[in-house]
């Protein structure tokens, strides 16, 4: 949906788009850059509204999209790893002008470093990840988060979009981790139009009762 990315782009006042060079990752342990859909994003911080205090952290969050759109939803508080140097730069660009048209609505810490050697801010407490790194990568950013956790207890959300099968079985097998979301990739129509909606799950340490429809994507 180019169309429609470019005009969230437009309104955000920043460029998240795929161009080229972006295909290729920067090492075999590393993904190559895709933007996750503005699509999924909408629905998913409308089904998980952010209160006063939370503080998002996207692990390898390229050009921002994840972190502006949070921001559009009332977050207060966001955090980005990149640890690919052009693409930092355009992240840094991208927090400059959406600052210029959006104001400071919403703290942004933006960090070129990898994604494992992080320290988790005791005050974050939802995580996002597109298709997580290889397995070594995410279990030692998962380490730091559980760390983080030992310290300063909260409820956590871990937001996984396409992740790999290795790592759900990661995380099933962690203890205190509940698996509160799990959609496998599916087709169906909405609006007469085939669409597809995204395989995702959704992990925390509390229970989620009052949980959203796993099918929220849909409405």
């Amino acid at each position: 949906m180019p169309e429609i990315e470019s005009v969230y782009d437009a309104y955000l006042n920043v460029f998240t788009q795929i161009e080229e060079g972006d295909e290729t990752s920067d090492k075999e342990i590393y993904n190559a850059y895709e933007a996750t859909s503005y699509f999924f994003l909408e629905r998913l911080f409308k089904a998980f509204p952010f209160a006063h205090d939370d503080h998002m952290v996207d692990f390898g969050c390229g050009k921002g999209r994840v972190l502006f759109m949070a921001s559009q939803h009332s977050c207060k508080y966001a955090t980005g790893y990149e640890n690919n140097k052009n693409r930092f730069k355009i992240l840094q660009k991208n927090v400059e002008q959406y600052r210029q048209k959006h104001g400071s609505r919403t703290r942004f810490d933006i960090y070129d470093e990898n994604a494992q050697s992080a320290v988790v801010d005791d005050s974050a407490n939802k995580f996002f990840f597109f298709e997580p790194f290889h397995l070594d990568i995410y279990a030692r950013v998962m380490q730091n988060i559980l760390k983080s956790i030992d310290r300063k207890q909260r409820d956590v959300t871990i937001f996984l979009y396409l992740p790999q099968e290795s790592t759900l079985k990661y995380l099933d097998a962690i203890r205190g981790l509940h698996k509160e979301i799990y959609v496998d990739s599916t087709l169906y129509y909405h609006d007469d139009q085939l669409v597809t909606m995204p395989y995702f799950a959704f992990y925390s340490n509390y229970s989620m009762e009052n949980m959203v429809d796993p099918y929220f994507l849909i409405y």
